[in-house]
């Protein structure tokens, strides 16, 4: 099949993430795969041997796909490239999936919420990446596909003192307790350090918090392209988000077989078990904190725990299920169909 996803941004975030492994793997297997849009540094290797061009607005993302051709299938990745699908339709004639990332409504004004209605009956299929998300947009969608990552094989490193927090620093992914939980933790200048792997809007006012705390242990790593191997350095994974989709991070470190300690909130309630010993409310840095303690205390917990959650990743999130589905629903929407 000719494939081409689109996403309308110059980032490389969990969206952009989950579209590049998703587009390369298509590409292994044979399809003739373009990515449009992302970051124009990291998304052209991370795609290859899919094509890759660049979109960072939506009147660039329509003029690409208006003069890319006739793909079979359209996938695209948030409202702007819904909005460019359907303006390119005239030239593209393919029909368009969408995956909805984000548990929030379309438009907030009138207009947007009219234009919103026509999408919804433009769109050839909707797929939700959680039933959080499914349960929070204006209509529910076609089918609820979680995202996949890929299986690994790291071991478990018991003498790491690396606590990981892999999120934009944006005010819904909420580092600010990631931080507070680092404080209460007691864990600062016990030789465990605190790594925040992403970049944002509130790094500035974050990096003052740390100064105001007085935490020595709390290192900025700005946005990074090697989140397997910061895994593989890692001894737990902390996801403090007031509210998430599905949980891209999370996912990865269950993989690697890193213990999280996560908000009990969203997508995290379905990655992970539902009496998973370390979820915290949102917001509750104390509560976060005593987690952390207990884990960094107690090695065998923590490489149990981990091996656990390697098995239901194994069992339930793998990239490889996930693109199977991915190319019988691109078949059924070729067909006119809307259903798994």
């Amino acid at each position: 099949m000719r494939i081409t996803h689109v996403v309308v941004s110059d980032a490389f975030a969990g969206t952009e993430r989950y579209v590049a492994e998703v587009a390369r793997r298509l590409a292994q297997r044979g399809h003739d795969v373009l990515v449009v849009g992302g970051d124009p540094v990291s998304m052209p290797g991370a795609v290859a041997p899919a094509a890759w061009q660049p979109a960072s607005d939506l009147r660039t993302a329509a003029a690409v796909l208006a003069r890319g051709g006739r793909p079979d299938v359209v996938h695209a990745h948030l409202t702007a490239a819904e909005t460019a699908a359907f303006l390119a339709f005239p030239r593209h004639r393919a029909p368009v999936v969408s995956t909805r990332h984000i548990a929030t409504r379309r438009g907030s004004s009138t207009p947007a919420k009219v234009f919103s209605r026509v999408l919804n009956r433009f769109l050839r299929l909707q797929i939700a990446i959680s039933e959080h998300v499914g349960a929070s947009i204006e209509r529910a969608p076609d089918i609820v596909l979680w995202n996949g990552v890929p299986t690994s094989n790291t071991g478990y490193d018991e003498t790491s003192r690396v606590v990981l927090a892999v999120q934009r620093l944006e005010p819904e992914k909420d580092a600010a307790t990631a931080i507070r939980a680092w404080a209460a933790s007691g864990l600062d200048g016990q030789g465990w350090e605190l790594q925040l792997a992403g970049d944002g809007s509130q790094r500035a006012a974050l990096e003052r918090l740390v100064v105001d705390l007085d935490l020595s242990g709390v290192r900025f790593l700005g946005a990074v392209d090697d989140v397997p191997d910061r895994l593989a350095a890692s001894a737990l994974v902390l996801a403090s988000s007031k509210q998430e989709g599905l949980g891209l991070a999370v996912l990865e470190a269950m993989a690697a077989a890193r213990p999280v300690v996560a908000t009990a909130v969203g997508g995290h309630l379905e990655t992970l078990p539902a009496e998973y010993p370390g979820f915290f409310p949102v917001g509750d840095a104390v509560h976060a904190g005593q987690l952390l303690r207990e884990l960094a205390d107690d090695p065998s917990w923590r490489r149990d725990l981990g091996g656990d959650l390697r098995a239901r990743q194994r069992a339930s999130f793998d990239v490889e299920g996930h693109v199977d589905r991915l190319i019988h629903l691109y078949s059924e929407a070729r067909r006119g169909r809307a259903s798994v």
